[in-house]
Formats: C-alpha cells, sequence, structure tokens
C-alpha cells in the first residue's frame, strides 16, 4: 500500500502578487519578533542561572567555572547577568516598541543596560572598583565599534578587516607565548595555572 503526501512547494517571490508580498512580509516579521523575544527572555534566564551559579562557587572561582561548565566567556556571562538583573526594562522595552531594526539589535538590549558593558557597574569584574584587563578591553571594544559606525561604508569593511586580522595576530601571538611559557615552565617542574597553561 502506498500513500501520497503533498508537499508545498513556496512560490517564487518574483511571482508573488503585491497582496502575497504583503501577506508574506506580515507573517515572518511577526516569526522574526516572536523568535527575537524568546531569545532574548532565553539570555534573561541564562542570566538568572549564572547569577545563581556565582553565588555558589564564589566570585573569585566563577569566571573558570564559566569556562569549564558552560563553555562561556566572562564578557558573555557578566552581559547575561546585566540582562537578567534588568529584567523588568528590557521586557518592557520588547512590549512597548514598535519592533524596527534598531530596536531589535540584541547587542543594545545587552550593552545598554546598567551603563553599558552588561552587568554594570566597573565592567571588570574585579570589584570595589578596580578595573580590570578585561574591563578595560570591553570599553575600548565598545569605542571602536562606535567609532566604527562613524565610518563611511566603502571605507568601514577595509577598517574592520584590518582590525580583525590584528585581533587575530595578537591572539596567536599570546597563545604562543604562553605555550612558550608552559613548556618553560615545565622543564623547571614548576605547576602553571591553567590559564596559562
Amino acid at each position: 500500500m502506498t500513500t501520497s503526501t503533498s508537499v508545498t512547494v513556496p512560490q517564487p517571490i518574483s511571482k508573488m502578487s503585491e497582496e502575497e508580498l504583503a501577506k508574506s512580509i506580515k507573517e515572518k516579521h511577526s516569526m522574526m519578533l516572536t523568535s527575537f523575544r524568546s531569545s532574548v527572555t532565553h539570555a534573561m534566564d541564562v542570566g538568572d542561572l549564572l547569577t545563581e551559579a556565582k553565588k555558589r562557587v564564589g566570585h573569585g572561582k566563577f569566571e573558570a567555572w564559566c569556562a569549564t561548565h558552560c563553555q562561556l566567556s566572562p564578557r558573555t556571562a557578566r552581559r547575561y547577568m546585566g540582562m537578567a538583573k534588568d529584567r523588568a526594562k528590557i521586557e518592557a522595552q520588547l512590549a512597548a516598541k514598535t519592533a524596527n531594526l534598531a530596536d531589535l539589535n540584541a547587542q543594545r538590549l545587552l550593552t545598554n543596560q546598567s551603563g553599558g558593558g552588561g552587568g554594570g557597574g566597573n565592567h571588570g569584574g574585579g570589584g570595589r572598583g578596580q578595573q580590570t584587563p578585561a574591563g578595560e578591553y570591553d570599553k575600548l571594544e565598545e569605542k571602536l565599534l562606535d567609532k566604527l559606525k562613524e565610518l563611511d561604508p566603502s571605507e568601514a569593511r577595509d577598517h574592520a578587516d584590518k582590525t580583525i586580522a590584528a585581533l587575530n595576530d595578537t591572539v596567536a601571538d599570546i597563545a604562543s607565548i604562553a605555550k612558550r611559557a608552559a613548556t618553560k615552565a615545565a622543564k623547571l617542574g614548576a605547576v602553571v595555572p591553567p590559564s596559562q597553561a
């Protein structure tokens, strides 16, 4: 016994009437908004979980715990926690705004709460107003992105590509230096912290 199933093949866009185009645009836009709101809600939920984990693990051990157990960078964890902290404000933004591309910029939601950078305060996680290298980097990265947005679009791609290449080279250099230091320390019988291995 065979059964046939009907598969609906979407009509090519070029063959759609204006009414069909409008209907499809409205449907897809609605689906995108629902997905975006769901993603932001999930991000805030992750922030709540991370906040609880930080209480349990302890402030000084939390970043390493995140990297090992969650595969999250400290910066990403701070952003999620910042979103959770500002849940009411973010939910109000999502509910109140008529969506346009600027409103749907998740990065803006992540960085515009708590004074920017996610997680509020000093951005560096050092406590008592201390600025860590990661926190300083985050601030500089935000400034760099702001400057990139000021460039003419014809220049922006070239500058971004140059910056990305320089960053990749620098990360490779850092990894190489750390590897040499770990090798040297191992030869001398020293214990090397995991962050330097």
